[in-house]
């Protein structure tokens, strides 16, 4: 087949443009056909994860399928290192809300998580508060995250971080300010920088629709801040001194830098909740939530929704009747979803219903808690919380210890 000249030289400068413009950078270990120009693959047409039993052709080639998920799909360096850019997100403005609150990554203005890290002898103490400050990023209002290290009260590490969701609720992140300190003094800013300056290019921290095999990178400023992230798992169990989780997403997470390897635990409704490190003795566990009033705020401004929280499988448009033909599972089975999860909890009662633009199943527990399971696939989406201090955690699927 032959190809015309300009053709691949006008693909060429689609490609630059959409990565010099802040674009967030996606890759998968997939290989479908492709163009190579020099030293540059551009997939066509776009692949979306690497596990062997799913291949997402072309819209025009063939209808679009459910993908069949592995629960697990193992990530090694080599995926990272061999990941080809198939496709560049857009970060347009006009395409982000106003809260982050992605379930396995949500950012609710004066939530406070505490953690411990062993790194080999030392036990630090880290931190990470959701403030209710905003910045504006490449025209997007960017949640304020500060993440504080400690070792023996002492400040050893200081970062800022700037994170924001866009519509379809994929988690971005914007930046970083981070400094490192030894007896009260600054002795290093290495990894600092912010999307849009000096060639820095926003990234994916968490994916509106996880699924097992995708890997995306998480920021990219050349020679500062190079990490890859990829899910593995969305049912790894997962025990911290907080809780033990029943399910929770697990990530791989590289820093093509350092050629290091970690992998990380997200539970819905919580987030972060523990990170292993491959390479070096460091182990980081959640061991408590508590809240800052200061920085809380009674209107996020997410709207009657409280912005994207999930993706299902059934987009539809509220109004839409005969709800019921259109599932593909039953109550009964979104119910034992929910168990699965939380464990035997009584349920009081489940409507299917059009939530955030899509069929769900909200199942309401006897404990009052409302649970979101996807009406296509039964994937639970999203779980509520308590509205006081302390996290409800049979709502998220986990006994406390």
């Amino acid at each position: 087949m032959k190809i015309n000249r300009m053709a691949l030289l006008s693909l060429l400068l689609v490609v630059l443009t959409l990565l010099s413009s802040g674009g967030a950078i996606v890759f998968a270990q997939a290989s479908p056909p492709t163009l190579v120009v020099g030293n540059t693959r551009v997939y066509l047409p776009l692949v979306e994860r690497r596990s062997e039993d799913v291949s997402v052709q072309a819209q025009e080639s063939q209808p679009a399928r459910a993908p069949q998920l592995k629960p697990t799909v193992p990530i090694t360096r080599t995926d990272f290192v061999a990941a080809t850019l198939i496709s560049s997100l857009s970060a347009r403005p006009e395409l982000f809300v106003k809260c982050v609150d992605n379930p396995y990554f949500p950012l609710i203005p004066g939530t406070v998580y505490h953690y411990t890290e062993q790194a080999g002898e030392e036990l630090l103490t880290v931190n990470v508060t959701v403030t209710n400050q905003i910045k504006e990023i490449q025209g997007i209002h960017a949640t304020q995250v500060r993440d504080t290290v400690l070792l023996n009260n002492e400040v050893k590490e200081d970062t800022t971080d700037w994170y924001a969701q866009d519509d379809r609720g994929n988690v971005w992140y914007l930046g970083e300010d981070t400094a490192e300190y030894e007896n009260g003094q600054v002795v290093s800013t290495a990894g600092t920088w912010l999307a849009g300056v000096k060639g820095a290019v926003p990234g994916l921290i968490m994916p509106g629709n996880s699924r097992p095999g995708d890997i995306y990178r998480q920021e990219y400023l050349k020679g500062e801040a190079e990490d890859m992230g990829a899910v593995m798992s969305l049912t790894a169990p997962a025990t911290t001194p907080y809780a033990v989780f029943a399910k929770t997403m697990m990530s791989a997470d590289y820093n093509s830098l350092k050629k290091l390897l970690e992998y990380k635990f997200y539970a819905p409704g919580v987030g972060l909740i523990r990170s292993d490190s491959v390479d070096e003795p460091i182990t980081s566990q959640l061991v408590s939530i508590s809240h800052d009033r200061a920085q809380s705020v009674l209107d996020r401004g997410c709207g009657e929704n409280g912005g994207v929280a999930f993706v299902g499988t059934i987009r539809l448009r509220n109004g839409e009747r005969n709800l019921e033909k259109l599932a593909k599972i039953t109550r009964t089975d979104a119910e034992a979803a929910v168990r699965a999860v939380v464990g035997n909890i009584g349920v009081r009662k489940t409507v299917l219903e059009v939530e955030r633009g899509f069929l769900v199943y909200t199942v309401t527990l006897n404990n009052g808690q409302d649970t979101a399971v996807d009406a296509g696939d039964g994937t639970v989406l999203a779980v509520d919380m308590n509205k006081d201090d302390n996290v409800n955690l049979t709502s998220v699927g986990l006994v406390k210890q």
